[in-house]
């Protein structure tokens, strides 16, 4: 009898087994180059832009401070310059008779007039340390005394009560009033341990800073 021959399956396990092979090999390949070809790709820009410049910038920037000056609003523009004090330094401003202004580094020049018939005045009482001034300088001036209450009367030259109350001077050590344009007034301040009086006149030739009123016991 013929002994029957056992099919030979090694050399087919062997070529499955490296076809297998490949094909893992394969799609490794491909899920790999797709996780690393990923993060290499770039969108390009637009064509025709740029990218902004520290000049642009800074531009923006003073654009943007000039748009926040409410030009139309004499108290909110004395507000936002005194907080300008210390957050925008570089800023120049000043309390004119007839206008609030604000100077730019760039060299421009926004005006806040103050409505004809007021006038604001601003007062550093002081004990020992002062400065001579006729113009605010709302960033520059420094009063003796920051941040302290005082008890303000102000009457008219005739006696007649115009304002009574308690003001606090801000960091600068100086305090406002808006008082009537074309008048005078005595104003009595008291506090730091001193009262200080003076009249003080609202005519467009008279001064906005007021730094001679030492408190005496």
């Amino acid at each position: 009898m013929t002994a029957r021959r056992k099919p030979r399956r090694g050399p087919i396990f062997a070529l499955g087994g490296v076809a297998a092979l490949l094909l893992m090999i394969t799609a490794v390949f491909f899920v790999v180059s797709g996780e690393q070809g990923s993060p290499e790709t770039a969108t390009a820009a637009p064509a025709g832009t740029e990218e902004p410049t520290a000049s642009s910038i800074e531009t923006e920037q003073r654009q943007a401070l000039r748009a926040m000056v409410p030009v139309d609003d004499a108290r909110s523009a004395l507000q936002l310059a005194n907080q300008w004090r210390t957050v925008e330094p570089a800023v120049r401003t000043a309390l004119a008779h007839d206008s609030i202004q604000f100077g730019f580094p760039d060299g421009t020049v926004k005006v806040v007039p103050i409505p004809g018939e007021t006038m604001v005045v601003s007062i550093a009482p002081y004990v020992t340390t002062t400065h001579p001034c006729e113009i605010h300088s709302i960033n520059g001036c420094q009063g003796e005394l920051p941040d302290q209450e005082f008890d303000v009367a102000v009457t008219h030259t005739d006696g007649t009560e115009y304002r009574n109350e308690t003001i606090q001077t801000g960091d600068n050590g100086f305090f406002e009033l808006w008082l009537p344009a074309g008048s005078e007034f005595n104003v009595t301040v008291s506090g730091g341990g001193g009262t200080a009086t003076r009249i003080i006149a609202t005519e467009p030739d008279d001064r906005t800073c007021i730094t001679d009123m030492q408190l005496v016991l």
